[in-house]
């Protein structure tokens, strides 16, 4: 959010220390201000420091990065997507599917061009759903998509069509069925 951006831009930059000894939440704050300031040396200070960090400080610590979020910051954050912490996975999908031209949304959005197409006959349209035949491979699960239902009752096909929807960007829709003025 830039108001966030701004925010932390005109904060004063806390004591350098406090990255070192001081609590979580002192960490935070210190890479969020630092981040309004420079974030790519913002980046490379988290990166450093990386592997140290417990599973809960790497998801918002990672967090922080939303302040002046950009596509230089891919790399880390397609990294992260192989985190062992699912915080970290989470928190990493969901600051990639905030980049436009990011290769995590291009994956989302190929997966549901492939189920998806808009239908027309005269004046009536209509959407042709196709469900998956493909079982979640590991490159799905890296993407947050499991193969397995949260609850009895949704078939693996339809929970996998689910999945795929969902994680496509709001902006794809538009963009494919023609309706700019519906892209968010």
């Amino acid at each position: 959010d830039q108001a966030d951006a701004g925010l932390a831009r005109d904060a004063p930059l806390a004591d350098p220390r406090a990255w070192e000894t001081g609590g979580r939440a002192e960490r935070v704050a210190y890479l969020t201000a630092l981040r309004g300031r420079d974030p790519v040396v913002a980046r490379e200070l988290l990166a450093a420091g990386w592997s140290r960090e417990s599973a809960e400080e790497r998801a918002q610590l990672l967090a922080a990065l939303s302040h002046g979020l950009s596509v230089a910051d891919e790399e880390f954050l397609e990294a992260a997507l192989d985190d062992r912490a699912a915080g970290v996975r989470a928190t990493a999908r969901d600051l990639l599917a905030r980049l436009p031209e990011s290769a995590f949304r291009q994956r989302a959005a190929a997966r549901a061009t492939v189920l998806l197409r808009l239908r027309s006959a005269g004046t009536r349209k209509w959407l042709e759903v196709s469900l998956p035949d493909d079982v979640p491979g590991p490159e799905l699960g890296r993407d947050g998509i499991s193969n397995s239902p949260p609850v009895a009752g949704i078939g693996a096909g339809a929970w996998l069509l689910t999945q795929l929807i969902a994680a496509t960007p709001l902006g794809e829709w538009g963009r494919w069925f023609g309706d700019r003025k519906s892209v968010v």
